[in-house]
């Protein structure tokens, strides 16, 4: 990820079941783990190996950033390291040569501009909008969106809970955003290895205290 003009590069493991349930595992450049934040979409536990220190408290856009300096809510990062995709409900369309515009309303829509979803997906007006293959989403006013999304290539995966029904997954994903102090941030995903639609234990998302790791609780 880039912040201002300084560049960052991390390799990580995600496992994620929607809209905030994350377990981030992040790896030293020897492969070993370097990190764990847990998130079961209330409560934020992690470990960080270096210094041997168990944490715990609520799961904030704060909280998170201590760890993963992104500026972003816990919901937008899950969103982001599980590859979802921004998808279309209640919205207004229109066709494009070959792509549709969509202008989505979010379910807590207060009638603002800076509230709105504007997607961009391949294809027509008579797709399912479900399965559409997005390429571009941006959120707040047209001008001057609060995150922008882009997802340059798409492959299709199979999902392991539909007998391997393919679904529109991206191989990477670029995200822009303003962080808290005004200075751009970016984002560059790339997925080597990717499984959907997995049963998951909810277990793995509440880490416990190792022995001999030092307490800290967040606020």
């Amino acid at each position: 990820y880039t912040v201002g003009q300084r560049r960052h590069y991390f390799k990580f493991e995600a496992l994620a079941i929607k809209p905030g349930w994350l377990l981030f595992t992040a790896f030293d450049p020897a492969g070993r783990p370097a990190f764990k934040l847990a998130s079961d979409g209330s409560q934020l536990s992690g470990i960080n190996y270096s210094s041997n220190q168990y944490v715990v408290g609520p799961a904030t856009a704060e909280n998170f950033g201590r760890y993963i300096p992104f500026g972003l809510s816990p919901d937008q990062l899950v969103a982001l390291m599980s590859g979802s995709q921004v998808r279309p409900a209640a919205a207004g369309a229109k066709e494009s040569g070959s792509v549709t515009e969509l202008t989505v309303a979010p379910a807590d829509y207060s009638g603002a501009e800076g509230n709105m979803w504007r997607i961009r997906v391949a294809g027509g007006l008579g797709q399912d909008p479900a399965s559409a293959e997005i390429q571009s989403a941006t959120f707040g006013p047209a001008r001057n969106p609060e995150i922008s999304i882009k997802y340059p290539t798409i492959r299709q995966v199979p999902r392991e809970d539909l007998g391997g029904q393919p679904e529109p997954f991206p191989a990477t994903v670029e995200a822009d955003w303003q962080g808290d102090d005004n200075k751009k941030q970016s984002l560059r995903v790339t997925y080597e290895e990717v499984r959907l639609g997995l049963t998951l234990d909810h277990n793995l998302f509440r880490l416990e205290q190792p022995q001999g790791f030092e307490l800290v609780q967040l606020y």
